[in-house]
């Protein structure tokens, strides 16, 4: 079975919302637009991630920041560094230095030179 092709794209934002009042602002978008939870981290048509809320880190059972597969998924962490060359994920580190970013910058590099 073939999965269907994603756009990502990554935002950075300021808000005078607080970490909790974002996260039920971006489900209602989800919701505006038709997502559908039926299965867990199963095909979407929209999927809206808070990756970081400044240097915030929690983990309340509602929200966890920073996101916490953020490090190691490649399609958040190239655009994020499109838009913040010297983006950082709280607790974690610089995002140029993590293996998922730059494996993913490399080879888009040598695609783009090819």
């Amino acid at each position: 079975m073939s999965r269907p092709a994603y756009l990502n794209a990554v935002v950075r934002v300021s808000t005078a919302l607080t970490p909790g009042e974002l996260l039920t602002a971006v489900l209602a978008i989800e919701s505006e637009y038709g997502r559908v939870r039926e299965v867990r981290w199963g095909d979407r048509t929209l999927d809206i991630d808070i990756v970081t809320y400044g240097e915030l880190r929690q983990d309340d059972g509602t929200l966890t920041l920073p996101h916490p597969r953020a490090a190691e998924r490649s399609f958040v962490l190239v655009p994020w560094l499109e838009i913040e060359s010297d983006a950082v994920l709280p607790g974690i580190g610089r995002v140029d230095g993590l293996p998922a970013a730059s494996e993913s910058v490399s080879r888009y590099r040598a695609e783009a030179l090819s």
